[in-house]
């Protein structure tokens, strides 16, 4: 299935999926990939300059395109169908839509369906949620993941339930946890908040997993419920931006035959040193380095709380795993 490289492109949540702006990017990159991918292999199709010329007049936005397409949703090659039921979602209408939901309720094809809800989804179908829902139990893995990434893109809360429900039958899918944190709860029930939080406190599961309904509770606005996940995750990569510090500063001081003699020398060379975004710890506080001794500096970071000298203190003087365990000992088992 060449089709499937298009629905699956689009169909692939990421967090930032949680955010606006899909719409354009699939538009974008449908057009790319008809004309570079699937239009080329259909060449031997008898009917190929038809097609074309259809998916042509479909990407430019020519409404001359929607009849031709909604035909092109029963064509008897199906990476011909699902492309036209996904690229006449560009085209809003009630016939149109009449269309593609006759082709995900009836068309036995998997691809076809998919397209079908993806056309539904572009077209704001009030009637797109509850197809997806009854995707998500559908047995075709990869419709249940373009069912996941349609509620996902609906940003619509009264289906956060439906798709925690579904992850809790496919726990090894923990993406979907930020996911569900997009829609959140519908108004009067916070099953979805429970849910994450009961997974982000589950000591016997994977960091990870932790982490990701960690993620989905922040985008639901209760970060703080899980505040010391998050700072642990955010402790990882800010560790290893204080190795480029101090790295960086030493290096510096070399290329410079500059001895460090002490913390003005190690000020000067942390304010001349190209240190792009390692200059902020996750936090966005400022990286700061320490004479130690001649030639040495350690980099520090004033941690979670923003403060110097307090516990939670970054440094080079110990381990990212020791800082883990002594700030956030109630985060492990």
């Amino acid at each position: 299935m060449i089709a499937a490289g298009l629905l699956l492109r689009a169909g692939h949540v990421e967090s930032a999926d949680c955010e606006d702006g899909w719409r354009e990017r699939w538009d974008s990159g449908e057009a790319d990939i008809l004309r570079t991918t699937i239009l080329p292999e259909l060449t031997g199709l008898a009917d190929y300059s038809h097609v074309e010329e259809v998916f042509e007049l479909a990407m430019s936005g020519d409404e001359a395109a929607s009849a031709p397409l909604m035909d092109l949703v029963g064509h008897t090659d199906e990476d011909v169908a699902a492309s036209a039921a996904s690229a006449l979602g560009r085209f809003p209408s009630a016939e149109a839509a009449v269309r593609l939901k006759s082709a995900f309720n009836e068309d036995s094809r998997s691809w076809v369906r998919m397209g079908a809800l993806y056309g539904l989804l572009r077209m704001n179908d009030a009637e797109t949620g509850a197809l997806a829902v009854q995707a998500l139990s559908q047995p075709n893995l990869q419709l249940q993941a373009a069912a996941v990434s349609v509620l996902v893109r609906l940003r619509d809360s009264q289906y956060g339930p439906a798709l925690f429900s579904f992850y809790e039958s496919h726990r090894d899918e923990r993406h979907l946890l930020e996911s569900v944190g997009c829609l959140g709860d519908p108004p009067g029930s916070t099953v979805v908040r429970d849910g994450l939080l009961a997974e982000a406190n589950n000591k016997s599961y994977d960091f990870a997993v932790r982490l990701a309904a960690a993620d989905g509770l922040e985008e639901m606005g209760y970060g703080d419920l899980v505040k010391g996940l998050l700072d642990r995750d955010k402790g990882n990569p800010s560790y290893q931006s204080l190795e480029v510090v101090e790295f960086a500063v030493v290096e510096l001081a070399a290329s410079r035959n500059v001895v460090i003699k002490g913390q003005a020398e190690a000020d000067i060379l942390l304010g001349d040193a190209d240190l792009g975004r390692d200059r902020l710890d996750m936090w966005h506080h400022p990286i700061r380095v320490h004479f130690v001794e001649e030639g040495v500096v350690r980099a520090t970071s004033d941690g979670p709380d923003g403060l110097p000298n307090t516990e939670d203190d970054l440094s080079t003087d110990e381990s990212y795993r020791a800082w883990a365990y002594r700030v956030f000992p109630d985060q492990y088992e």
